[in-house]
């Protein structure tokens, strides 16, 4: 995991635990804890997000783009999540019933923080990277234009 978004070395393997907290929760030590413990490759979305290719980026954005279809969200977090033992932090907080159906015998993990100091840290985060400069700064750069509809759908489902 670390800084790479690393991509499923044995995809045989099966999602074993599922991070339900919000970002800045705790999510990247869970995803580096779960590594250990299970022998297994993790998921954290926003290492990902920021090192995977353009094609994965965009499954990230569709999530949320195509929330209410079902089937659709369904297939796009298998393809996502596959050979993967720990998935954490966005966009898949935001899909864990989804994950638990496809991953029925996984453990959830819900990390919880203080609602003001969870705002001062994310805060920051999510009003910068809600801006119209940001989408036309990121477009050219492959896997990172997808990240302001990412953001903006998360948003958008918790609005």
């Amino acid at each position: 995991m670390g800084a790479n978004g690393s991509k499923p070395v044995d995809r045989s393997q099966r999602v074993k635990v599922i991070g339900a907290g919000y970002p800045r929760t705790g999510t990247t030590t869970l995803v580096l804890a779960c590594e250990k413990l299970l022998n297994g490759q993790g998921l954290h979305g926003g290492s990902h997000g920021l090192a995977r290719e353009d094609e994965y980026n965009r499954k990230c954005y569709e999530l949320y783009k195509y929330r209410h279809d079902k089937p659709r969200v369904l297939q796009l977090l298998k393809e996502l999540t596959e050979g993967f033992v720990v998935t954490s932090d966005i966009p898949f907080f935001s899909f864990v019933p989804e994950l638990c159906e496809l991953y029925p015998d996984a453990q959830v993990v819900y990390v919880k923080r203080d609602p003001k100091t969870w705002w001062r840290s994310m805060g920051a985060v999510a009003s910068n990277a809600q801006t119209k400069f940001l989408s036309m700064l990121f477009w050219p750069v492959p896997g990172w234009r997808w990240s302001i509809g990412v953001i903006d759908g998360m948003a958008a489902m918790y609005d």
